[in-house]
């Protein structure tokens, strides 16, 4: 008992330390309002890209955010049990009705060119030829992808009925299902551990984490896998409650289908394994761990046989081994890269590929040092978790109707939302670090903790060994999120103790401090909503309003202009629009280009807009851009974008960036409203790196939705400041709000 009272104190400290690294680590994301910023947070190169302005706002609505979580909790801890389900209900309510309007307003979200994209076009292959022979180059270079191209095709199959128009909207509704699965089980179990007040607390860290719902429009692993960790955590809890082995079939079984559609959900199982070595004895551990292996084994070898049965078959020569993730892992950033995947591709067995591998891995430590592994660990821990937005935008970049609220949520106006995201998850990263203290002095062995383990788990994994992007730490959101509630929980203990002060001047001492502290906070707000007014409702910059945004600039380019080669794109506008841009990729010799735009209409064709220009016109950011002298109409007109060749030398061309052919992979079709025309001859599955929109100028942020920021960081504290008053007293203090409000 000893030993693991030493062990588990030392594990507190040291998930505290890493979660406190982490947060920190939060406040140092690139200016969101900067011309040119930077999405990433330390450069490899040492160069910092920070704002101490944001930093500073940051922590300040922060602080508010906490104690807006501790207001929250202390209304919950004086309402009644059947007011504490009645505002469960009302919080489920929100939760829905943010799902909801994530639906409607981003109904028309297509599959991106990466991950998820491929996986509907196979998916739709499977649907369309009822075998995945033929067209699994993708999943036998990525095998882990099968289970969710499989479930996909499920969904299609048996939910949409085979039909097209709803693949889509299935896509959207399975996700946000799951995602109610995995947020009702995580509320049922801190309802049962903690109380409903706690439960309720939870529902509230859950709305306010908004990547959970932003995700809703992607459909991947995650989509599905996010239910699991939540029902894996509740079947043991209720097993170990009541000793029934059906929970324990249970967990075996989410496990095993977790494990298929994500699986980095692995890593629940070793985090298991240590807390049953904690609460269980030796005997107890290995029957209930070969219980679980006796479900989990079928399961996993029954689905491989399901794969098969459908056409999958492994290919050895294509498939990436697992030390092509660990060279990643080692790679700028610890991202993914094009070169490392083309050298597994170009070798013909999986030991060439793993021989190649070691010896990337051997150069990029060596290359590296001690002082660059350092670096860039830490820069794997910024990206994977201290990015709030957890990279939601970057996988929802297609729409077939690019709407006011799409620029808002994903588009290039996002910054006042991402501002939101980044300020809610430093709190709950706060409160995560506070919940590490739990066990330091009183040891409980409890699922708090097996929580805790999974994600130290998770931080180990991906910040040491694996490849890393913001997307991975969402699988275990869920858990970040209990294990912070209860982290504000503690807090709150902490804080009513009350040991400190004696008991005649508590009232006096206690309250008289929390309303400084309110009023600290809304005097610094204040201050800083007039001092940075004019900077960010004053100060205009130019915005696109997209009517096509085609930027995928796949494989070599296949738009060639020069004497006897011409380039069409036509694409349909639904809006006005008064530019138009796209990408050359290199040219050859001097020469004078025209690009025009033809207004298609009863089989006739009219010029609306020319423009000469030469290799020497300015680009932004990499696009040649045209500016119109006034607006073209939209209403579903049909138009057509031509760049041709004036006069130049013989050997003068242009090559133009477009999505085309290239590699292994299947060909998709990201723009479906428009086609690609070389010399008047169409393409299959071709569209030029484009785009079509209205430019706009604006200010950083709208005046009202700048005030109406500052105005709930101000209610926030108000709700505080009215839950550290007496129950009597803020009750009395509530009905003189209302008086002068009705007055």
């Amino acid at each position: 008992m000893f030993v693991k009272k030493i062990t588990i104190s030392l594990f507190s400290i040291i998930f505290t330390v890493s979660c406190a690294l982490i947060t920190i680590g939060s406040f140092f994301i690139a200016p969101l309002w900067a011309k040119k910023d930077d999405p990433h947070f330390v450069l490899l190169d040492g160069k910092w890209n920070i704002s101490t302005g944001q930093m500073a706002a940051l922590f300040l609505f922060s602080v508010v955010a906490i104690l807006f979580y501790l207001g929250c909790f202390r209304i919950f801890a004086r309402l009644s049990d059947k007011g504490l389900k009645i505002m469960a209900a009302f919080l489920f309510a929100i939760i829905l009705s943010i799902e909801t309007a994530i639906l409607i307003l981003f109904h028309g979200v297509q599959p991106p060119k990466v991950d998820g994209g491929h996986i509907y076009l196979e998916a739709l292959y499977l649907l369309k030829h009822g075998t995945l022979l033929g067209n699994e180059y993708y999943l036998q270079l990525y095998p882990n992808n099968v289970p969710i191209t499989i479930a996909r095709y499920l969904l299609y199959r048996y939910l949409a009925f085979g039909n097209p128009d709803w693949f889509l909207i299935v896509d959207k509704l399975a996700a946000a299902l799951f995602l109610n699965i995995g947020i009702f089980f995580l509320w049922l179990l801190a309802v049962k551990t903690s109380g409903r007040k706690t439960g309720n607390l939870l529902l509230v860290f859950t709305i306010t984490w908004l990547p959970l719902f932003l995700y809703i429009p992607y459909f991947y692993t995650e989509s599905l896998a996010i239910a699991f960790p939540s029902m894996a955590v509740y079947f043991w809890y209720g097993h170990s409650r009541t000793g029934r082995p059906v929970y324990l079939f249970l967990l075996g079984a989410v496990l095993a289908v977790g494990c298929q559609l994500r699986e980095n959900m692995v890593l629940l199982l070793p985090a298991l394994l240590i807390y049953m070595l904690y609460t269980l004895r030796l005997k107890q551990t290995v029957l209930r761990i070969a219980f679980i292996m006796l479900v989990f084994l079928p399961v996993t070898f029954g689905a491989e046989a399901y794969y098969h049965h459908l056409g999958y078959r492994e290919n050895a020569t294509i498939k990436a081994p697992v030390t092509h993730w660990l060279a990643l892992g080692l790679s700028n950033e610890g991202r993914y890269n094009v070169a490392d995947t083309r050298l597994s591709e170009s070798l013909p067995t999986q030991q060439a590929k793993k021989q190649a591998d070691y010896a990337l891995i051997k150069q990029r430590i060596e290359t590296r040092g001690t002082s660059g592994l350092l670096k860039l660990w830490a820069v794997k821990a910024f990206r994977t978790f201290s990015q709030g937005d957890q990279a939601y935008a970057k996988y929802n970049q297609r729409m077939d109707h690019y709407n006011a609220a799409y620029r808002y949520v994903y588009g290039d106006q996002n910054q006042v939302l991402l501002f939101i995201i980044q300020v809610f998850h430093i709190a709950t990263l706060f409160l995560l670090a506070v919940s590490g203290l739990t066990f330091f002095r009183k040891i409980r062995f409890d699922v708090q903790l097996l929580m805790q383990i999974c994600l130290f788990g998770s931080y180990l994994f991906f910040i040491f060994i694996w490849e890393a992007e913001p997307r991975y730490s969402l699988l275990f959101t869920p858990l970040m999120i209990f294990c912070a509630a209860r982290g504000l929980e503690k807090m709150h203990q902490f804080l009513e103790a009350k040991k400190w002060l004696p008991a005649q001047k508590r009232w006096k001492l206690q309250t008289a401090g929390n309303w400084l502290l309110v009023l600290s906070l809304i005097v610094l707000l204040a201050v800083c909503a007039k001092w940075n007014e004019k900077a960010f409702t004053g100060t205009t910059e130019k915005y696109e309003d997209y009517i096509v945004n085609q930027q995928a600039a796949r494989g070599k380019p296949v738009a060639l202009v020069d004497r006897h080669h011409t380039v069409t794109q036509t694409f349909i506008a639904d809006k006005a629009f008064d530019r138009v841009a796209f990408m050359p990729a290199r040219f050859h010799g001097k020469a004078a280009y025209r690009v025009s735009l033809w207004h298609k209409s009863g089989g006739r064709q009219k010029m609306v807009f020319e423009r000469k220009f030469t290799n020497h016109k300015r680009k932004t950011n990499g696009y040649k851009a045209f500016l119109l002298k006034k607006a073209l109409p939209g209403e579903n007109r049909h138009y057509a974008l031509r760049v041709e060749q004036l006069y130049g030398p013989a050997h003068a061309r242009m090559f133009l960036h477009a999505n085309g052919p290239s590699g292994h992979f299947e060909q998709m079709d990201l723009y479906g409203g428009g086609q690609f025309y070389q010399n008047g001859k169409p393409m299959a599955k071709t569209d030029l790196t484009f785009t079509v929109s209205k430019q706009i100028t604006g200010p950083h942020i709208n005046r009202h939705l700048y005030r109406w920021l500052f105005g709930c960081a101000f209610f926030m504290l108000l709700l505080y400041g009215l839950t550290v008053l007496p129950g009597g007293a803020s009750r009395k203090a509530a009905k003189k709000i209302r008086e002068f409000a009705d007055a």
